[in-house]
């Protein structure tokens, strides 16, 4: 569920999108060892939203090189099993191994097509309880 990628490229690299590099290098020094000490929290997460093509897998790529975190790819579809409350447990399990490695940058990758059986409830609600698990 959970893959490991060698962080790579720099900023320069990704084309436009200013605002968002320039607010990820001022974010990026809330991570060290003189942040922690004057108490600032790290940051959270950010969510990045765009038609195919735009530049968000590269983003994150670069945002793991730039603050040199290990990042991790989560393939939603690996998640969801055909036993009951096999897809939350699996959910859990690969939030937990991403949380015990953290800080580090989990990319999610077409979260849309992973979740995409929360409006028709077609699956018994087993999306739901998955989108549920990962934003709590």
């Amino acid at each position: 569920m959970l893959e490991y990628f060698h962080p790579q490229g720099d900023f320069n690299e990704v084309g436009g999108m200013e605002n968002l590099k320039d607010w990820l290098g001022k974010r990026g020094k809330a991570f060290s060892n003189d942040a922690k000490e004057f108490g600032l929290v790290s940051p959270k997460g950010v969510m990045l939203l765009g038609i195919p093509g735009c530049g968000k897998s590269l983003v994150s790529k670069t945002i793991a090189n730039e603050w040199e975190l290990p990042l991790l790819k989560l393939d939603l579809g690996s998640v969801f099993g055909s036993l009951v409350g096999e897809s939350e447990a699996r959910m859990r399990e690969a939030l937990a191994l991403a949380e015990a490695i953290s800080p580090s940058i989990l990319w999610i990758d077409e979260i849309e097509k992973g979740l995409s059986g929360i409006s028709n409830g077609g699956d018994g609600g087993t999306s739901a309880k998955v989108f549920g698990t990962l934003l709590t």
